[in-house]
């Protein structure tokens, strides 16, 4: 049947598309009324495709629209390079956002890569050089970098390749950290010779400098003028012993120092699996066990990529590896987004390292054992001015079984490098950390950092000695004499023993079948603590403190962990040197007649004063704030005042307590010779 121009517009386009097939048929297929309406078939097919390329096109601007509107409301959630307040519809400060700012999307920002490559104008007149100077490379003549990127671009590569302030966190006692980005300079740490603030650049003391995350860390005094106060970041530089080189200055977005009392990302560790954050701040008080609502937390990473949060405990989130496309800068600062709202960052990601990292400690496995081997016992500790204790403290642990030392470096102003350095054939490495109050997120950093390398981690401080005397009655004397120290666990450690006899009392507490069962329970052991006093002294005992002390309080308080780190939750959750454990491992707890830490936490008075502020775990209060007066761990007498006992010298002593002291000098001391009656760290 024929078109009669009253069907619906859908048949109508169907007949303009069989007319247009029936083109090119003879003429005696189709009759007359066939012919005159091919005209009229025509255009409206014409028509009706013009109309379908304007939907199209309006279609696609819509989406161009929307994905342009998109891009920019979450550039500004990932790069919050000008972050605006709701209320005030002001720029904020990037390191003085807080979670209860909105977030209102930034589309006028620049863009990541543009802050990442800064871009560079070139002239009709050095494009043509360049042209001519390339086209001069086929004839065989090599071109001149200087010519081909001029000198404006070439004096640009200069400037960017030497060292920068990258961001600065003010921290608490009016001190301020100041990381500084460098290059191929290693020398820099030892060529920063003080602080510069204000607009008079008025000089302060450097109390420290050491790299951390491959940034020189900076550790300030702020001059009295400025205590206390807000500065900008363009009036805090560093000076360098270079002669006259000018100090150098901050490359920040943001125009004040992020401040530590504030929900801060402060360090970043990539692993083979997953990216690890540590923030501080954003829950006042220690949560006890794992976050469970994950969804609320975000990892957001520089570029705008987004990943989840697989894991998280107070200061501690698990983040899932980002993917970067081949365009993407290396390098970017990480944030972590809780509820819509992101935290603040002075940590960075290179997805370049991970890799790097795995290769060197592998390398360096190879070199020292063979690949499958890995050290039984290790031992991770927090540290601030430790270094009168540390060669007594080494080389007693050394003799226990203890094969590699991790010592985390809490800002310490002593001569702790000299003495590590003397410690080498013990096998201790030294990791500078000067985040202030994070002993648990330490401890966590610590134990990312040991897996490839250890089975079991000891956690305990440098006044604490453990003392497993059930154990010890064989244990062999002397100690590791090999380059690395690395003991012979078979014949020396009394570790050994102590997990086998747990892995016994899993045993018969679970009533397994088999005792060796135990081995795929046991996941912690915990020793009791005993605390002693001063004993009597006034001063440091130049013997060591297992000489010195002897006078201890009657009760056990507290406790320290020996744990197996595959058995730790990947959420890392710790309170105070022991660590949640995955549902399937069990902790046991050893009887104080078998083993216990001998801690010498109160001991003389000018070496307790020093430490009285110094407080490490990051839900403990400093003695010095009013809190907690009647708590256990305070000190008998002592207010936060900080004054000194009329009796400081005979407190603590209930009982008298001369074993371990008794079993040092049967170990440690020498017999004969020229040192006959020493004690083997008094040689060191």
């Amino acid at each position: 049947m024929g078109w009669t121009g009253e069907e619906p517009t859908l048949r109508r386009e169907r007949s303009f598309v069989r007319a247009s097939s029936m083109e090119f048929l003879p003429s005696r297929y189709y009759g007359t009324t066939t012919i005159n309406r091919k005209p009229v078939d025509s255009m409206g097919f014409t028509l009706s495709l013009a109309k379908r390329m304007c939907f199209s096109l309006a279609i696609i601007g819509l989406l161009l629209m929307v994905s342009s509107l998109c891009h920019g409301s979450f550039s500004a959630l990932y790069y919050p390079g000008r972050l605006v307040s709701t209320q005030e519809n002001q720029p904020l400060p990037v390191n003085y956002l807080r979670t209860n700012y909105e977030l209102v999307p930034a589309r006028h920002r620049e863009s990541v890569s543009s802050l990442a490559k800064p871009q560079v104008s070139v002239t009709n007149a050095e494009n043509e050089k360049i042209r001519s100077k390339t086209l001069s490379s086929f004839a065989g003549t090599p071109p001149d970098p200087l010519a081909v990127d001029g000198e404006e671009q070439q004096e640009q590569r200069v400037e960017q390749s030497q060292p920068y302030i990258e961001d600065i966190v003010s921290l608490p006692e009016n001190l301020d950290l100041v990381l500084i980005r460098q290059f191929a300079d290693r020398s820099l740490r030892n060529r920063v010779s003080f602080c510069r603030y204000g607009v008079n650049q008025a000089a302060s003391k450097i109390i420290n400098a050491d790299y951390v995350d491959g940034r020189l860390a900076v550790t300030c005094t702020r001059p009295e003028e400025f205590a206390g106060k807000t500065i900008s970041v363009a009036n805090i530089t560093v000076e360098v012993d270079d002669g006259d080189g000018e100090p150098l200055k901050s490359r920040m977005d943001y125009e004040f120092p992020a401040t530590w009392n504030a929900p801060l990302v402060y360090s970043v560790l990539p692993t083979e699996d997953d990216v690890v954050l540590f923030v501080k701040g954003l829950f006042d008080r220690r949560k006890l066990g794992d976050y469970t609502n994950l969804t609320s937390f975000r990892c957001v990473f520089g570029s705008g990529i987004e990943t989840e949060v697989t894991a998280g405990a107070q200061e501690v989130y698990r983040c899932a590896t980002p993917e970067f496309g081949p365009k993407d800068v290396p390098r970017q600062k990480v944030y972590l987004r809780y509820r819509g709202r992101l935290i603040p960052s002075v940590a960075y990601y290179d997805r370049s390292k991970p890799k790097l990292a795995y290769q060197q400690i592998m390398s360096r496995l190879l070199s020292l054992s063979s690949p499958a081997s890995k050290h039984l016992i290790c031992s991770c500790t927090m540290i601030w001015n430790a270094a009168k204790f540390m060669k007594e403290w080494v080389l007693y642990n050394s003799h226990l079984g203890v094969e590699k030392f991790f010592l985390y470096d809490n800002n310490s102003e002593d001569d702790i490098e000299s003495v590590v350095e003397l410690l080498r054939g013990y096998n201790v490495s030294r990791h500078f950390w000067p985040w202030v109050k994070t002993q648990e997120a330490g401890f966590s950093h610590c134990a990312v950092r040991a897996q490839k390398e250890c089975v079991w981690m000891l956690y305990t401080d440098v006044d604490e000695f453990l003392f497993p005397k059930y154990w010890m009655v064989n244990l062999k004397s002397g100690l590791p004499k090999s380059e690395f120290a690395l003991a012979d666990t078979s014949t020396r450690s009394v570790f050994k023993g102590v997990i086998k006899d747990s892995v016994g009392k899993v045993a018969s507490k679970m009533k397994l079948l088999k005792p060796t069962d135990g081995l795929q329970t046991l996941g912690q052991i915990s020793f009791f603590c005993r605390n002693f006093g001063p004993s009597g002294l006034t001063q440091h005992p130049p013997r060591g403190v297992t000489q010195g002390y002897t006078c201890r309080d009657e009760r056990e308080q507290r406790h320290k962990s020996l744990v197996l780190l595959k058995a730790m939750k990947p959420s890392l959750a710790n309170v105070i040197h022991h660590f949640d454990l995955k549902p399937q491992y069990t902790t046991v707890y050893t009887d104080p007649r078998q083993g216990v830490v001998n801690h010498y936490k109160f001991q003389a008075w000018t070496e307790f004063e020093s430490k009285f502020t110094k407080r490490a775990s990051t839900y403990v209060a400093n003695w010095k704030e009013p809190v907690n007066l009647h708590s256990r761990d305070r000190p008998e007498g002592v207010g936060p005042e900080g004054v000194k006992p009329e009796d400081w010298e005979s407190s603590h002593c209930f009982k008298n307590d001369t074993a371990l002291k008794n079993y040092m000098k049967k170990v440690f001391r020498v017999k004969d010779g020229e040192n006959a009656g020493k004690l083997e760290w008094e040689l060191l």
